[in-house]
């Protein structure tokens, strides 16, 4: 298969995308291609970032999985507390939530907040990553530091029917059932 905008095969295509990554990665960061050494995740993280965060939103499921394998948690916090399914939640990056969950990201992690990843999608209006989430059991009452749950979220965002739905699909779930 050839790329239509620059004429390079697939094939072609990854092996320069995969150059251009390494170009943009100190040499920490690079350590993370190499199998042979282990990155010091501190040197290569910012204030803000963290590499597995920033792979996530960037839908780079091969970087995150070497990330993995070399033993970084899943569930590492940046400053504000937030995972990186917080973020993919919020991203609408429905085959990296997909992925980040089978791989075992804690559905009920918060962040400073008090925020859930299903707050992020409510917000969102993701109505497919919501519906993924209530396949995890994700408990849809949760309240976050200010007491609203995300049915209180999905109203008061988009006065349309994608919320007015969402709201809906929040409804419909037991408000106690086993979680």
């Amino acid at each position: 298969m050839v790329n239509s905008t620059n004429g390079l095969s697939s094939s072609n295509y990854e092996e320069e995308f995969m150059k251009e990554v390494e170009q943009l990665l100190s040499p920490e960061g690079k350590a993370i291609l190499d199998r042979n050494q282990t990155p010091e995740m501190d040197k290569i993280s910012t204030a803000k970032w963290n590499p597995l965060h920033t792979f996530a939103l960037a839908g780079q499921i091969r970087f995150i999985d070497r990330l993995l394998e070399e033993g970084l948690d899943i569930d590492v916090v940046d400053k504000e507390g937030q995972t990186a399914l917080h973020h993919v939640c919020l991203g609408k990056k429905e085959a990296v939530i997909s992925h980040l969950l089978r791989k075992g990201a804690n559905h009920k992690a918060t962040d400073m907040d008090g925020v859930t990843p299903l707050y992020y999608a409510v917000q969102a209006g993701a109505m497919q990553t919501v519906k993924m989430l209530i396949k995890y059991k994700v408990d849809v009452n949760v309240t976050d530091n200010d007491g609203k749950t995300p049915l209180d979220i999905s109203l008061c965002y988009d006065k349309d029917f994608k919320s007015y739905d969402l709201a809906k699909l929040l409804k419909l779930v037991p408000a106690n059932r086993e979680l």
